[in-house]
């Protein structure tokens, strides 16, 4: 069986390449050749994916493509759709005709189409038609919220593909650090933001490490640092890779309480490894929707909302037990999501 997937990311974004990881590893059925798309990503982008020397590398959507089709044209072939937050609007639709009718043409020929761990964003639009009639197409069709099923119509909600990373269980032992992740690519935080953050490290006396899970983040990063007492600050360098900068990251999660972010795979990426994940920005949606796919609610906050007090983060910044059974309930739901899709493609 030959399984085309594209896994095009943002370059420079942790959480991109993690969480495609994750369905990765899923596709890697018993006797499966992968054809994997990367676009223009870096092969700083590509080390995060840990894809092994027999996995097919494109870097070409059109020379990926008409080997999608020539394959098809030969022999049993699958599709996997490229997961994440996705677009299906006026500008931008995930489900073009382009993709709807590979997908057609794999049914057809007695392939399977993988559609898992998508996210749709903003409101609803016309252009949703193409969304329902790819998720009816597929074989397996998981939403990672329920927002995007109820948009989609077609599969149910399965936990985001990041949550199948990591050690196998959180690692324990003394948590001396509040981790601390912020989006460079929009306003700063707001004054409530800071204040809530300083209550949080003076209530558990823990040292804030402001770090960037983005390269872009790295000037904010800054920013935060000189604002928040007794912070430290760990920038993304330009010459550390995302296979290195996982590991870094992971280790800096594995010793937090907890981890505060507007970041949905840095608050996914902390839960894994045991840090009590702490949505806190002006518009939490996203955040919400995609932690309660994975069974974690209470835990995301709204800065421009008069009920957003301190003292309900802290009680929230206790709760690791109830994470970690989120996670471990979460990676359950995976691995029998993960054992469908390869026995659907052995089959």
């Amino acid at each position: 069986m030959q399984v085309f997937v594209d896994v095009a990311g943002q370059d420079d974004n942790l959480g991109d390449s993690v969480l495609r990881r994750g369905l990765l590893d899923a596709l890697r059925a018993s006797g499966t050749t992968l054809h994997v798309h990367s676009g223009d990503n870096s092969e700083s982008y590509v080390s995060g994916l840990e894809l092994p020397d027999e996995d097919v590398q494109y870097s070409s959507r059109r020379a990926w493509r008409n080997a999608l089709l020539q394959s098809v044209g030969r022999e049993k072939t699958s599709l996997a759709i490229d997961p994440g937050e996705i677009r299906s609007d006026a500008e931008m639709n995930f489900a073009g005709p382009r993709v709807i009718a590979a997908a057609a043409a794999v049914r057809l020929r007695g392939g399977a189409v993988i559609h898992s761990g998508i996210g749709l964003r903003a409101a609803s639009h016309p252009r949703d038609r193409g969304t329902r009639v790819l998720a009816r197409l597929s074989s397996v069709t998981t939403w990672r919220d329920e927002p995007s099923r109820a948009r989609g119509v077609h599969g149910y909600v399965a936990p985001d593909w990041a949550f199948a990373t990591g050690p196998s269980s959180p690692r324990f032992g003394d948590r001396s650090c509040i981790a601390v992740s912020m989006r460079g690519d929009r306003s700063v935080p707001n004054e409530r933001w800071v204040e809530l953050v300083n209550d949080l490290a003076e209530s558990t006396q823990l040292t804030p490490v402001i770090f960037a899970q983005v390269r872009r983040d790295n000037e904010l990063a800054s920013w935060i640092a000189a604002r928040v007492p007794r912070a430290t600050v760990e920038i993304w360098p330009d010459e550390v890779n995302h296979h290195d900068r996982e590991i870094w990251v992971r280790s800096l999660f594995a010793r937090s309480l907890t981890v505060v972010s507007d970041r949905v795979h840095a608050l996914i990426i902390g839960a894994t490894e045991g840090a009590v994940p702490i949505g806190l920005t002006r518009n939490p949606e996203k955040l919400t929707r995609t932690l309660s796919g994975g069974g974690i609610t209470g835990h995301t906050f709204d800065t421009s909302a008069a009920t957003t007090h301190s003292d309900a983060i802290l009680e929230a910044s206790r709760r690791g037990d109830e994470i970690r059974a989120s996670v471990q309930s979460s990676r359950a739901k995976l691995d029998e999501l993960q054992q469908q899709i390869r026995q659907l493609l052995a089959r």
